[in-house]
């Protein structure tokens, strides 16, 4: 009898197994559109700021009692 329950939790781990190896490769499939879809986006930004002027802008930092402010 617990010869057939060991095969029977044998089994049942063994669909567990082939469950997260599924959502695993989904996963990874998902990471790789995002980063695709992120290349993508990043290359059309160039591309629009291609004949753009650019403008220097240099921040300046003021520390205060209220807390750290940024100037642009």
């Amino acid at each position: 009898m617990k010869v057939a329950c060991l095969e029977m939790e044998k089994a049942r781990r063994g669909k567990e197994r082939e469950s997260a190896s599924f959502r695993v490769k989904n996963i990874d499939a998902r990471f790789k559109e995002i980063e695709d879809e992120k290349a993508a986006l990043l290359l059309a930004l160039a591309e629009r700021d291609k004949g753009r002027p650019t403008v220097s802008s240099e921040a300046t930092t003021t520390r205060g009692a209220s807390g750290l402010r940024l100037r642009y």
